[in-house]
């Protein structure tokens, strides 16, 4: 047996995750913070990372993304034997394939040290066919090139094969914490996990419900339009849909608390709930300082404070 069980540990995500909401969590804290969870559900549809859902303290939960190697390695983790064999796997297979790298400094002679995935296995590992795998192997596959690839990111091509090349680090990468994990483990503990399309989730909304949404956000900049957003190419019809979501959850005496960028098109579709601003956040849009920016974020809800 690899741990001893605890419960009610602090607990972190165990993937980074594009758009996670870590630095968030203290401003979306008081929506959360006078909840009576005996009474309530919680419920995430866009679970990515699960900063918000890793921060709550209540076994009452149901969790979904559309990505369903995110969603696999939840499973195996919920899991505690093939949570396990999990670990194992990863120490076997995983951990010693990372390399170290002599770069010259710019404009020095100097040399710095980076930690790189071992090219060959990366590139074995990103074009596996996943239909040969069983899901410990998914979720192994999964976390290490979510650990070594570059910044973190998730894509694949038209071919469902993932495409992201391999990163640079400075700090030799920690595909599994294991502590982590077992805290990770026991907060799954009771919680329903589904993937697919957060629509499939509609009718399954009870009255009370708690329902945090952090959704493929609008494009905030002045060259980009609703239908050229990345992430799973949520355009601005997907808006609209998911405002008919929030409102069918509304309908339903459930409550809602929404993540999006501070767009006015945003302020005008949801006109008639409650809007509050963010201060700044800082967001990692590529692989270094000068790709990092400040950003207001808006949060969403029919909660009243």
């Amino acid at each position: 047996m690899l741990f001893k069980e605890k419960s009610r540990i602090k607990c972190a995500p165990f993937v980074k995750w594009a758009g996670g909401k870590a630095r968030m969590w203290k401003y979306l804290e008081p929506y959360f913070k006078n909840i009576d969870w005996s009474k309530r559900r919680y419920v995430e549809p866009f679970v990515g990372g699960g900063a918000v859902f890793f921060n709550l303290d209540t076994s009452n939960c149901l969790i979904n993304d559309f990505n369903g190697e995110l969603i696999t390695t939840y499973r195996v983790i919920q899991d505690k034997k093939k949570m396990e064999s999990l670990i194992k796997l990863v120490e076997k297979k995983y951990s010693d394939k990372i390399t170290t790298r002599f770069d010259k400094k710019r404009d020095s002679d100097k040399t710095e040290k980076f930690y790189i995935p071992d090219p060959d296995f990366y590139e074995t590992q990103r074009n596996i066919d996943l239909s040969k795998l069983a899901d410990i192997e998914i979720a192994a596959r999964f976390l290490y090139l979510n650990k070594t690839g570059f910044n973190g990111m998730y894509r694949v091509n038209s071919k469902g094969k993932f495409n992201i090349p391999k990163g640079k680090f400075k700090i030799k990468p920690r595909i599994v914490d294991k502590s982590n994990i077992l805290a990770c483990h026991a907060r799954l503990n009771g919680t329903t996990i589904k993937s697919g399309d957060y629509y499939n989730l509609k009718d399954e909304i009870r009255k009370n419900d708690i329902v945090y949404l952090d959704p493929p956000y609008v494009p905030i900049s002045p060259t980009s339009s609703f239908t050229q957003y990345t992430k799973l190419d949520f355009n601005y019809k997907d808006q609209e849909k998911l405002k008919n979501f929030c409102d069918h959850v509304n309908k339903k005496g459930a409550k809602f608390i929404q993540n999006n960028s501070d767009h006015p098109d945003l302020r005008k579709l949801y006109n008639g709930y409650k809007i509050d601003e963010s201060p700044e956040i800082s967001r990692t849009i590529g692989g270094g300082a000068n790709f990092r920016m400040t950003v207001k974020e808006l949060i969403i809800t029919n909660i009243k404070l």
